[in-house]
């Protein structure tokens, strides 16, 4: 892409490897901020869809929340859910997950399990495919972290009813 100058797609492609280094075990943080961050200056002056951008900006506020710095994870996910509810409502769900995620690593779950049922409301509008599966069973884990056990298996059964294999193996801890 770099030679061939196609800006969008390089920072489309720089993009999903930044969100790859995040799911690392253990994540490598300031790496993906850092190719995130140069995603984004590649994103904004190329022919980029709203879109691309968005997801560019949630991977950012991972980061940052990964990083330790909670109140940029928490203004970046707010810009990013402000600009994806009307054109992203997926990517608009998973900002409202990271949002409930921040509030859960500041010790406030009652927000984040209202964050939380927000990101229900909002991903039950949404076409059954591999990546609402993923953010139901991310929400099903993270609903149980914050005691919402019947919410917690309502998204495991939305998961098995998105993969329409129409099964799933629930694990129960404590």
């Amino acid at each position: 892409f770099e030679q061939d100058s196609d800006t969008r797609n390089l920072a489309r492609l720089r993009t999903e490897l930044g969100h790859m280094q995040m799911r690392l075990d253990p994540p490598e943080a300031a790496e993906a901020k850092t190719i995130l961050e140069r995603a984004a200056r590649e994103l904004e002056w190329s022919n980029a869809s709203a879109v691309d951008k968005v997801a560019n900006q949630l991977g950012l506020a991972r980061a940052h929340l990964l990083l330790g710095d909670a109140d940029a994870a928490a203004e970046q996910s707010a810009q990013t859910y402000e600009l994806a509810r009307d054109q992203a409502p997926l990517t608009a769900a998973d900002a409202l997950v990271l949002r409930g995620q921040i509030a859960a690593a500041q010790g406030r779950t009652s927000d984040a399990a209202a964050s939380y049922h927000e990101a229900i409301l909002l991903l039950s509008g949404v076409g059954a495919d591999r990546r609402a599966a993923e953010l139901w069973f991310e929400l099903g884990g993270l609903l149980q972290d914050v005691g919402e056990a019947t919410a917690a298996l309502d998204a495991y059964r939305r998961a098995a009813a998105s993969t329409a294999s129409g099964t799933v193996t629930i694990v129960t801890t404590g």
